[in-house]
């Protein structure tokens, strides 16, 4: 699974995979110019929206992550193991 997280001055956004980043870029680069609110959604938190200026630093980071759902989880693993709870 591809994941996309956006750092804005030392803040974490783990960014929606739907949201066209090419376009978030874009308008961070413009806000870092005039400042400016950019918006986005992040998985865990919602709607976002961020002042850029040209103070601002933002980094985004593309990583391939494997998700691991262990052998308890009916759905993906055995489904022999008892459910905890």
């Amino acid at each position: 699974m591809r994941t996309t997280t956006l750092h804005i001055d030392g803040q974490s956004f783990f960014l929606d995979p739907e949201l066209d980043t090419t376009s978030l870029r874009a308008e961070i680069l413009a806000g870092s110019a005039n400042a400016a609110f950019v918006e986005f959604s992040a998985l865990g938190r919602g709607e976002v929206s961020v002042l850029v200026s040209p103070r601002t630093s933002a980094r985004f980071e593309i990583a391939d992550i494997q998700l691991d759902f262990g052998d308890d989880d009916p759905e993906h693993g055995d489904g022999d193991a008892p459910a905890q709870g």
